[in-house]
């Protein structure tokens, strides 16, 4: 039995399998990092300690159905609709379930903030949303309890010089969205990589960086492109501006793995994942967490999940929600302005101008007043 071969043809069915139906309308899940501070002096908070992350979750595990340990320690939390996890330095994701309006993401944001502020207030702390540490540097941040992010430390510090800043110090926000085809992922996958300068430079948040001023527009893009560009770059992978699902598998069977999975035990491993997949044919668990390591800015799952944006207030997260929904609405009309002279000869600026211009033609009457509002 050709494993490799097997395990390849595997990925690329699991990307078809997420395939939609055309009657399902649209949806958007979003995934918000915060940072969790205290109010005074914007110092992260730690896991760890009576009053650190740890004790916050355990505060908010009444109100959820589901919980996950790592070590022995509270990591995650979880009920309908929502998910609370942890990422390397407790950045507090909060992950929303896809949802066809804006309004239903608002209004499940709204009732976890509703929930975590009291227990905030009480430590005089308060959450963050920026795409870099506030005040504290990373060499000051311990990570979580979990060998995961003990591995990809390791990995990371030998391999680039931003692997710390790159799991300590950003934040950012995800957006899910569907595809209903193998070329209707091709083409999503296409346009966002065409936008993805204009995406971030109109999603930029990231007015520090270890603790003095930042003026750029990409510091996020920036500090994981050269942590570990293999599993970052998607560029050489792409044919004619587009991502098939075998393109796609290719990207990710070329990079190393960092964390092993092999059951239920994970092991630091540097092979590449198309070294390991000639050895034994991968389990369905095993090959969605192969497809979790790699990190480009659009990561192909059952859903194409777009991250170029840093963490943002919710306002500025669902007005790039509706960005992303005018985008997607009509393919055919984006790229006909997308691929245009006026748009690619553009400044940064007036392409994201052009960008909001057209992405409001395609939008509700309400939700362009929407988008347009301060």
């Amino acid at each position: 039995m050709d494993n490799f071969r097997t395990n390849k043809e595997n990925i690329i069915q699991y990307l078809k399998d997420g395939c939609k139906s055309p009657d399902v309308p649209m949806c958007f899940g979003v995934e918000l990092e915060h940072f969790v501070v205290r109010k005074d002096t914007k110092e992260a908070v730690s896991y760890y300690g009576e009053n650190g992350i740890e004790a916050i979750l355990m505060q908010l595990q009444p109100m959820y159905e589901e919980s996950a340990y790592s070590e022995g320690h509270l990591i995650a939390l979880g009920r309908k609709g929502i998910a609370l996890s942890l990422e390397p330095a407790a950045q507090l994701e909060v992950s929303i379930s896809p949802q066809t309006d804006i309004g239903g993401i608002g209004a499940i944001y709204k009732q976890f903030v509703k929930e975590i502020n009291p227990i905030l207030e009480k430590y005089s702390y308060e959450m963050v949303t920026l795409g870099y540490q506030p005040k504290s540097k990373v060499e000051d941040l311990e990570l979580l309890p979990k060998p995961r992010y003990r591995f990809m430390d390791a990995y990371f510090a030998k391999i680039g010089p931003y692997g710390r800043q790159m799991m300590r110090g950003t934040a950012s926000t995800q957006v899910s969205i569907d595809y209903y085809s193998e070329e209707d992922f091709a083409d999503k996958y296409g346009i966002a990589y065409a936008l993805k300068d204009v995406l971030a430079h109109f999603c930029s948040n990231s007015p520090v960086y270890e603790g003095g001023g930042y003026n750029g527009f990409t510091l996020r893009d920036d500090i994981w492109s050269k942590t570990d560009a293999r599993r970052v770059d998607v560029a050489p992978y792409l044919i004619d501006g587009k991502m098939s699902f075998e393109d796609y598998t290719d990207f990710v069977l070329q990079t190393p793995v960092i964390v092993y999975k092999d059951g239920a035990q994970e092991y630091y491993d540097e092979r590449t994942i198309g070294e390991i997949a000639g050895e034994r044919i991968f389990t369905e668990d095993e090959l969605t967490h192969v497809l979790s390591m790699v990190f480009p800015m659009i990561r192909a799952k059952h859903f194409l999940e777009i991250r170029f944006a840093d963490s943002m207030p919710m306002e500025k997260v669902l007005k790039y929600v509706l960005i992303l929904k005018g985008l997607f609405t009509d393919i055919a009309y984006t790229k006909t302005w997308l691929y245009s002279d006026e748009f690619k000869t553009a400044e940064i600026t007036q392409r994201m101008e052009l960008m909001l211009k057209n992405v409001i033609n395609r939008l509700t009457k309400e939700e362009a007043e929407y988008v347009k509002k301060e």
